[in-house]
């Protein structure tokens, strides 16, 4: 069950990473708060997806959670 986790878990940090490199928004300024507004439409529907993938991530963090009978959210919440 770990290593399911685990492969889905890369698969979407992969994805955010080539999401960025190839649209080169700098999704992670945005996600701290640093990028300013958002004018342009590629800026606004690369961000959109990204949320999309931070939030899979979140799901897949609190399922391993669930799936351990742990109840430590830390990973989650980042």
């Amino acid at each position: 069950m770990f290593f399911l986790w685990f492969q889905g878990t890369k698969y979407f940090e992969k994805l955010v990473e080539d999401l960025d490199e190839q649209s080169k928004v700098g999704i992670e300024d945005y996600a701290w708060g640093n990028g300013g507004p958002v004018k342009d439409t590629k800026t606004g529907t690369v961000l959109v997806v990204a949320q999309k993938v931070f939030l899979f991530l979140g799901h897949l963090a609190r399922y391993r959670e669930q799936a351990c009978d742990t109840s430590n959210y830390f990973k989650a919440r980042q």
